[in-house]
């Protein structure tokens, strides 16, 4: 592809790198521009394929009836918009499902949770009320949230529960 830096040329190299294909991007003028569409598709190549090696190296070390659980994003939800990072979760949760189809004959169940805004993440000593003014719970998340979630998709409570994704934002999506 010839372009990439910005504009359609940058929207294009981005969703064909989301896709998987190999991407290179030439600009005539705005280096810069270039070198953010680069930078944004590598953090997208670091969330996909961070994701895939560890499922990968999990489905060869859990024991037959185990449970996997993967943490991705309700990120759609925040402020200012995230469309890479977007693109990178709803991988994730695309490898979730075909893992928990390949690992159903080992009974091992493959799930993701995807926390809205967390306290712990990037909002850590913000004023929650200033950003997620219409949050129906009034606040962000905390960690113990997620945890609580992820604790019932590895118990055997949630041995029925393989490739799905489950929200836990407060009611936010």
């Amino acid at each position: 592809m010839v372009g990439g830096s910005r504009g359609q040329g940058a929207a294009c190299a981005e969703l064909l790198a989301t896709r998987g294909a190999t991407t290179v991007i030439s600009y005539a003028h705005g280096e810069h521009a270039a070198a953010r569409t680069l930078t944004a598709l590598e953090l997208t190549d670091l969330n996909t394929r961070s994701a895939f090696n560890t499922l990968r190296a999990a489905a060869r070390h859990l024991a037959d009836h185990g449970r996997y659980v993967a943490l991705t994003s309700s990120c759609a939800i925040t402020p200012g918009g995230c469309g890479l990072y977007a693109a990178a979760k709803s991988a994730v949760e695309r490898l979730v499902g075909a893992a928990a189809r390949e690992l159903t004959v080992r009974e091992i169940t493959v799930n993701a949770v995807a926390p809205g805004p967390v306290s712990d993440s990037i909002y850590l000593g913000t004023d929650s009320s200033e950003l997620w003014p219409r949050h129906p719970r009034g606040r962000l998340g905390q960690p113990e949230d997620t945890a609580l979630v992820v604790a019932w998709l590895v118990s055997e409570a949630a041995g029925w529960i393989s490739g799905q994704t489950i929200r836990a934002d407060g009611g936010l999506s």
